[in-house]
Order: structure tokens, then sequence, then C-alpha cells
């Protein structure tokens, strides 16, 4: 007895005959579709209904399970069985797919109930979901994905990954501790206003702004290639490479390296700039403000361009190389151990400093540097290059010279002591220059 009554190109729908009961998808549907399609010209018009899959010999007498697949063309659309309108119960004894994976009966013509019931597939391997903490982290890369603009929200993979960055600092923060990441990446500008401790941040690409405001922590972070505003919170060092500080910036505690300052900057700690320098332009300097707190050990190393210190006492210490620059000792300053090495314009100081200890600075503008040229004989023959408003003077001892400010006529700018060849003192009457060798 045949199962199928007609075959419907035109809407790929496969019509049962009256009183079918059971059938097997392919020693009944499928053999009779090949015999229709085999016999009937005007059936090979129309794309295949189905394709047989399986029966693969496994060796050993074995083979693999068999299923019919009723195919999609992609135009009419999905190949469906139709029962005949009846009340009845329909046994399908062999596994019958969709390509679409939806229900391989079309019951939308039916006006009276009609059961199927389906026989256990022979073989099949069910995949079950499961979260994959060592997969996600692997999607991960060791990163979660922040874009204020254009992420999503969400705390659970993939939100976080480089495809689906999340708009929420907070998420992005819950998805670092879920799968143990340790690096944020920002895709935009952005505002922190949240814990984001043991975070190496860093941009997708150079010059982003960071704003910080109310809420946040950044202890033991690292920032690399940002410009920095606001005011940063920590309770420890926090670290900075390739950053620039903007004018205001507050909460400096830690280390930085290839770092600019634009305008006024405030300590909350002992902080390290190396290979750093002032991103103000012209006659203006980078400001580094101490607040007063005291017993702040402060290293400035290789530092570029203008430098004024401000609010250190005498508990502070500073280290300062200048590579060249010129530093201003400002007047708020109350005392401090400062050690000023390097090349550059002449110290500044408006305040009062503890210890100034400036042996292993050079300045190199000419108001200050006493050039002694050839000596003619052991009298005080040569040379001199002083500004207008200083005077070269003898000092006390042998071959002492002095370089004394002519405003006050007191304050020893420079001291040297001048010998002749042999290594003898030369006598120095007052405003005479000298020999040009010299200790």
């Amino acid at each position: 007895m045949a199962v199928v009554a007609s075959w419907d190109g035109a809407t790929r729908r496969i019509y049962l005959a009256q009183g079918v009961t059971t059938f097997h998808p392919i020693e009944d549907i499928y053999r009779e579709y090949r015999t229709w399609r085999r016999t009937v010209d005007a059936a090979r018009q129309w794309e295949p209904f189905m394709v047989a899959v399986g029966n693969e010999d496994k060796g050993g007498g074995k083979a693999t399970p068999r299923f019919l697949r009723l195919l999609d063309d992609d135009d009419i659309g999905q190949c469906k069985i139709v029962p005949y309108d009846e009340a009845i119960t329909i046994d399908v004894t062999g596994e019958l797919l969709t390509e679409d994976l939806t229900d391989p009966f079309d019951y939308s013509s039916q006006t009276t109930p009609t059961i199927v019931r389906y026989a256990p597939a022979d073989a099949e391997i069910v995949y079950v979901e499961l979260p994959s903490p060592i997969q996600d982290s692997l999607d991960y890369a060791g990163e979660v994905h922040y874009d204020a603009l254009a992420g999503g929200s969400g705390t659970a993979h993939p939100w976080g990954t480089r495809a689906q960055p999340v708009n929420d600092l907070a998420d992005a923060m819950t998805i670092a501790s879920t799968y143990g990441l340790r690096v944020l990446r920002m895709h935009t500008d952005s505002t922190i206003d949240v814990d984001i401790s043991g975070m190496q941040v860093k941009g997708v690409e150079q010059g982003l702004t960071l704003t910080f405001t109310t809420g946040n922590l950044i202890d033991a972070c690292s920032f690399e290639r940002f410009y920095m505003a606001g005011t940063v919170n920590s309770t420890t060092h926090w670290y900075a490479d390739y950053c620039g500080f903007q004018d205001g910036f507050d909460g400096l505690w830690g280390n930085y390296q290839h770092c600019l300052i634009y305008g006024k900057v405030y300590l909350v700690g002992d902080a390290a700039f190396f290979d750093s320098a002032s991103g103000v332009a012209g006659l203006g300097a980078a400001e580094v403000d101490a607040g007063l707190l005291g017993n702040l050990t402060v290293q400035f190393r290789r530092y570029t361009g203008g430098l004024n210190l401000y609010r250190f006492v005498s508990t502070d210490t500073v280290s300062v190389d200048l590579l060249p620059g010129v530093l201003r000792i400002k007047s708020d300053v109350t005392g401090g151990t400062f050690k000023v090495r390097g090349i550059g314009e002449p110290i500044e100081v408006d305040g009062t400093t503890t210890v100034l200890d400036s042996d292993g600075f050079n300045p190199t503008d000419a108001s200050t540097v006493a050039l002694i040229t050839e000596a003619r004989d052991e009298a005080t023959l040569g040379r001199k290059l002083i500004d207008a408003d200083e005077v070269l003077t003898a000092g006390a001892g042998p071959g002492n010279l002095q370089l004394i400010d002519a405003d006050d006529g007191v304050t020893v700018l420079r001291n040297k002591t001048v010998k002749d060849k042999g290594g003898g003192a030369i006598t120095l009457a007052n405003g005479a220059p000298a020999s040009k060798e010299r200790d």
C-alpha cells in the first residue's frame, strides 16, 4: 500500500494517503519519492524534496544510523508532510528531520485532531551548552573591553570581548573578576568612577582621555598612553607610562615614565618621574605641588623643560636631574632637601630650602658663567663674560674667584679656585679677570 497520495511541487508538500497509521521515512517516503521522480517527467522540474542520509559503512558489518531530511529550496520554502484530514494516530518509525529544523508536518489544513508519534532515534548526540570558564577566558585573551559609546550591557560571556565590549565599567569589573582578567582595554574617552584596582589600563589607540571622578579607586593600577584628568583616589602606589597629566590633575603617588605634565599637578605620596618633561610651551613650566604633606620623597630623573615646585616642607627630599631644564623653587616652599644635577638655566629659589645641593649642576646661561680665558702671565690677564648686574671679585684666600650679585653686593653666586699652569694659586684683584687654568 502506498503511503503517499500525491506530491505538490508548487507548494513542496507531500500528502499522505487516507488511513496511513505508520511509515518509515526512508523505507516508505523516500522510496516512493524516488519512484515518482524517476517515472514522472514533471517531477524533475522541482528542486529535490528530500535527501536520505546515513547508512555509511563502519566496517565489521556495522553502519551509521539513517535519517531522512526534508529540504528547503530557498525559493518556495521548506518541504513538509501533510497528514490526511482524519482523526488518527500516525507512528513514524524512523528519524525524520527538516533542513530549517522545524516540524516535518504541516497541520494548517487539518480540521480533525491528528496525533503523530516518533520512535526513538537509532542514535543521537545531545549537545548541552554548559558554561566554560576556560574557553570563555580564551575568548577574552586576558582583556575586558569597555566602549562608552558603542558597548552594551552584560556581565557574562561574550560581553566584554573585543567583539562585544560593555558600556558600563561596573560590568567590566564584574567580568574581569569572573574570568580572572587583568587588562582593561578602553575603546573611547572614558570617565572612571568605580574601583578598578589592580588593572592594567590600555587603549585601543593612543591619546584617549581618562577623567577620574567621585567613586574611583586605582590601587596598584597601571596606565599606558592616556591623557589623564580629574582627581584619582588610591591607598597605595599606581603607575603610568607615556601619559599626559592635565592641568589640575590630583593624586600622584607612584612611578611615572615618559610622561608630560600639562600645567599644575598635585602629589599625595612619594613620586618618581623618569624621562619625563614639561608639556607647557613657551615661557611656562610644569608645576608640582606637594601640598605641605611632609615626609615625601620625590624624584625627577632625566627631566626636560621648566619645573616649578610648590609647598614642599622641611621633611621632604627632592632629587632633580635636568636634561636640560630650569628649576624654580617657589616662595611657598618652606624647607626640604633638594639635590640638583644636570644642565640647565640657573636655579631660581624664591622659597626657603633646608639644604640645596647643586654641586652636580652645570648652568648653561651666560649670566652665571665666568669664562676664564688664556693666561698671559701670573698677573691677572684674560677675559670674562658676566652679566651687567654681576661683579667678578677676589674671594677669601689665594686663587679664590667669586661671582657676586651686583644688586646687593653680598650674595655669592659662584665660587672657583683659579691656579696657574704650574698648580700654584693666583692672587686676584677685585673686578679683574683671571687665568683659564682652574680646578
